[in-house]
């Protein structure tokens, strides 16, 4: 699967951790540069944190030793309702 021009973004997450003006100014100016859609959005660190812990439920990809990660599995798991 290629990543479209119309699907192609630069997306800023904004975590609530000392995200700095500098960081905002950056994100801008490379979506500028590659002519790219920019995006801020709000976030929190909570999905991190249960994947380091190993807190993982429906939310999380499970894929067995050896198993391959297809566009399907990812495409199945979008299209459920959250």
């Amino acid at each position: 699967m290629a990543v479209t021009k119309a699907d192609a973004r630069i997306a800023l997450v904004d975590l609530s951790v000392n995200l700095s003006e500098t960081h905002l100014k950056h994100a801008r100016e490379n979506s500028l540069f590659f002519h790219l859609k920019y995006e801020g959005i709000k976030g929190s660190l909570d999905f991190l944190i249960r994947f380091l812990r190993g807190m993982w439920d429906k939310d999380f990809i499970m894929l067995e030793p050896c198993e391959e990660g297809t566009p399907e599995l990812f495409f199945k798991f979008f299209s459920r309702p959250f």
